[in-house]
């Protein structure tokens, strides 16, 4: 044998080796499984698994059944058309108790008012993790609704990550979870949920957001992006995870919308620079919770509504934070115990702002300022507005 035909042979060995390494590597790690994505039509029946009502360059339904912990997918489901036959939209659509998809979109002025899952069963709808799982474009003018719970499929010792969007510019295109949010059905470790889009209609979830899982990661919802959405379930979460509102609106409808802990001032909710908290009318928030509000941030009523946890503001240099009220009648009231506002710092501003009435109820130790901009703050306590030798209030 010649030395070139022998360097050949064992560059061709060698290459082999690294494959089956690489093979070796894939598959001891998170494995992609691809079935197919396709656009429903609804042609047959309102079955998930039944191939004929997608249009797909293959023969089966997006989506898998996932065998494994390590099983992802990428797949996308997509729902652009108004089904003649209502299959999906009057009727809603049966997925399996297993189905795993890896992202569902709404599109174009065309789509129907569709509803996934059963409206009421055990059915969860689990996506692929780290994904955009939820999505609605810009055009799209009908409300979109998702019957089932939501939750993620996560590869073994995998921390979870999802966001759902809309960015719809119509006031009538909003997304509504009915299921919730869940933990993950095979996992212990939690999920990082993003609730986004700059929609101009209200996205709701009316289901439950059960999320207890911490490990490796505290599960969490993060509000971003310019749109509003609502909570209006009676919500569990890690206390530590909690809620950050870092655009936008987000809504608490519902007393325990933003945790049900019974130990005062425990679970977090940071309301962040451009965002918004707003308590619903005939709302009291628990006890349980703690808003803590930091520069730029912003709580606001509709209606008669209040907290019984406490504001807790920020301390960074020159923090400066607003309490509001949105109509003239409205009546926000703060607090059922002693130091319901507290934190702050010497240079630091409550701003009150809107038409109504801010109640601050209780005896306070902020240590920051008080500027009235608008409407009225009305004072329960002598030492309301917070440590005699730092409160000033601006008018």
């Amino acid at each position: 044998m010649d030395r070139l035909s022998f360097a050949r042979r064992l560059s061709i060995r060698h290459g082999v080796v690294a494959l089956a390494a690489a093979l070796a590597l894939t598959a001891a790690g998170s494995r992609v499984a691809h079935a197919t994505s396709g656009t429903w039509t609804g042609a047959t029946d309102a079955n998930w698994s039944t191939v004929t009502n997608w249009s797909t360059t293959s023969g089966s339904s997006p989506g898998i059944i996932p065998t494994s912990n390590a099983t992802n997918t990428t797949d996308v489901a997509t729902f652009n058309n108004n089904p003649g036959t209502g299959f999906g939209t009057t009727t809603p659509i049966t997925t399996e108790l297993n189905r795993m998809i890896g992202r569902i979109v709404f599109d174009t002025a065309s789509a129907g008012a569709f509803q996934i899952g059963p409206v009421s069963g055990t059915t969860v709808l689990t996506f692929g993790n780290n994904l955009n799982i939820l999505n609605m474009t810009s055009s799209v003018l009908t409300t979109q609704t998702i019957n089932t719970p939501v939750a993620l499929h996560l590869p073994s010792s995998t921390n979870g990550a999802a966001s759902i969007s809309n960015d719809a510019t119509s006031t009538s295109a909003a997304m509504i979870l009915a299921g919730g949010i869940l933990n993950s059905p095979n996992s212990t470790r939690g999920t990082a949920w993003t609730l986004g889009g700059t929609n101009t209609g209200e996205n709701t979830i009316t289901g439950n957001i059960n999320l207890t899982n911490t490990g490796g990661i505290n599960s969490s919802v993060t509000k971003t992006g310019a749109g509003t959405w609502v909570l209006s379930g009676s919500n569990t979460i890690p206390a530590a995870g909690g809620f950050t509102i870092n655009g936008g609106v987000l809504a608490a409808a519902s007393t325990y919308a933003l945790g049900s802990s019974a130990t005062p001032s425990n679970t977090n909710t940071n309301i962040n620079s451009t965002g918004t908290l707003e308590i619903r009318n005939g709302v009291t928030l628990n006890d349980g919770d703690s808003l803590n509000l930091n520069n730029g941030g912003t709580i606001r009523v509709t209606g008669t509504a209040g907290t019984n946890g406490r504001i807790n503001v920020g301390t960074a240099a020159s923090t400066t934070a607003t309490i509001a009220t949105i109509g003239a009648g409205d009546l926000f009231t703060i607090g059922n115990a002693a130091n319901d506002v507290t934190g702050g710092a010497a240079d630091t501003v409550l701003r009150i702002a809107g038409p109504g009435t801010v109640y601050q109820s209780v005896a306070s130790n902020y240590a920051g300022g008080w500027s009235v901009d608008a409407g009225t703050l009305r004072l329960g306590s002598a030492t309301s507005l917070g440590a005699t030798t730092s409160a000033f209030v601006n008018f």
